[in-house]
């Protein structure tokens, strides 16, 4: 997968062509967190610390001699962030409590070589900061080399193409329903704006993302940008709480306790109202801590294991079939991803498939986060196989004129992660922030995601999603 990075000045959307001759970069920082709280004051082994101390590695963009923050909210906030950044060696950081689109217009940041923008609602966000003199302001502040970011909602602000409707998505709702009313605006058209801040032309940026299994959640948001003559290049990034990211020019670094996950288009997703998204081949790198892309190239850290001989899948013989809200439909795949670390056993079912990784109900509690990072982790102990996340409302089964291909006949798609493809795979250095400390975060570069129902199957022969 390569990084994307449109030739074009910040705020420029399919609407207004950026011109060839601007340089494919990007001037100042780019600081995306994925929410959680930060570490202390002083604590340097903290996963926010050298994170947020990115912001300010162009120092004193305006020269007057001092390194100045901006922390932006609209609500009146605590002075822990502007402190946070003093020890980080800002010369000063001061909260901006902006409401209202008046007070966005009355910004002077003239003084000002970095912002923040603190969590909330980016749908917020929206309404009362677009096209306002503030975003004039980040823009200019960007430009001239200084860093912009934010945690949570601010950076999901970041994004070319924000998700900003203010509607709750979740990821049942698009395995559900493709055409999902909360993937709309409250205010009504599209919930999903390329007119904002824009900092990140041609991304998707999405936060808590295995804590609250946004995996199908992004899927569903960069589905309908496809949809909405999106360019082919487009990508989403999914990043965890207490992690983050810092885009420097055509480069990314990975920072924190979990993962960043980046997910990749193919043309015509299958979107059709009150039926579940159905979109296969979708490229996913998962990265973590001290993993980078550079110039578009996953680079590992050097604990990484470069992956080779993969395994061949086995068909079925015999008849099989699965409820998504059977725990005991876990013993018909070759391995069960376990607790408290995603160790591994074999199934007991007397027909299983080969090579697959089950996880049920995977999508419908409070633990749906702790099982999507089982299951990944299970992932990095057998390359090649296939990790199955089943929804409760989710059923498959042979199908009857072909009984070496697997259908989906429930009310919700199947996640599957294929990871034939792999080539490199790696465990963070961090405990998961999902789990009870002892989850380390899988990373791995080269898989791929389906999302698959009715029609759209599993080919056990090819291991391969099956022709509609």
């Amino acid at each position: 997968m390569l990084l994307f990075l449109l030739a074009c000045s910040p705020g420029d959307s399919k609407n207004n062509p950026p011109s060839e001759e601007l340089p494919a970069q990007l001037l100042g920082q780019i600081l995306l967190a994925g929410g959680g709280s930060e570490g202390e004051i002083g604590e340097e082994e903290a996963w926010s610390a050298p994170l947020y101390r990115g912001l300010l590695r162009n120092g004193d963009i305006n020269g007057d001699g001092r390194i100045q923050v901006a922390v932006l909210s609209v609500e009146e906030e605590s002075s822990f962030i502007p402190d946070y950044f003093v020890w980080l060696g800002a010369d000063g950081a001061e909260n901006h409590m902006l409401p209202s689109r008046e007070a966005a217009e009355g910004v002077d940041f003239a003084a000002v070589d970095a912002v923040f923008i603190k969590g909330g609602d980016q749908g917020i966000y929206y309404d009362t900061w677009n096209n306002t003199a503030l975003e004039a302001e980040l823009r200019r502040i960007h430009g001239a080399g200084g860093g912009v970011g934010g945690t949570s909602a601010g950076a999901m602000s970041m994004a070319g193409y924000t998700f900003a409707g203010g509607e709750d998505l979740i990821s049942m709702d698009v395995l559900t329903d493709a055409r999902t009313s909360y993937l709309d605006d409250r205010d009504g058209g599209s919930g999903i704006h390329d007119d904002f801040f824009g900092f990140l032309p041609g991304w998707v940026v999405d936060t808590h993302f295995t804590s609250r299994a946004r995996l199908g959640r992004l899927a569903g948001i960069l589905a309908r940008v496809v949809e909405d003559d999106a360019p082919p290049e487009l990508l989403g990034i999914g990043i965890e709480e207490r992690t983050g990211v810092i885009f420097e020019g055509n480069r990314l670094e990975v920072w924190g306790e979990g993962s960043v996950s980046i997910l990749g288009v193919q043309p015509d997703p299958r979107r059709e109202a009150g039926l579940p998204l159905v979109w296969t081949e979708l490229p996913l790198d998962r990265l973590v801590e001290g993993w980078r892309w550079e110039e578009g190239e996953v680079i590992p850290r050097e604990e990484a294991e470069a992956v080779s001989n993969l395994q061949a899948p086995v068909p079925l013989e015999g008849e099989w079939a699965v409820s998504g809200s059977r725990a005991l439909g876990a013993e018909n795949f070759a391995w069960v991803a376990q607790e408290p670390d995603g160790q591994l056993r074999e199934g007991n079912a007397q027909l299983r498939l080969t090579p697959a990784i089950a996880m049920m109900d995977a999508q419908n509690d409070d633990l749906r986060g702790v099982k999507e990072e089982l299951l990944l982790r299970g992932l990095i102990e057998r390359p090649g196989a296939s990790g199955w996340l089943l929804p409760w409302e989710s059923g498959l089964e042979q199908d009857p004129e072909n009984p070496e291909r697997l259908v989906n006949t429930g009310e919700a798609a199947v996640l599957v992660v294929d990871t034939r493809g792999l080539s490199w795979r790696d465990v963070g250095p961090r405990p998961a922030p999902v789990g009870q400390g002892s989850l380390y975060p899988a990373a791995f570069a080269g898989a791929q995601l389906h999302l698959l129902h009715g029609s759209t199957g599993w080919d056990t022969r090819q291991a391969l999603p099956a022709p509609q």
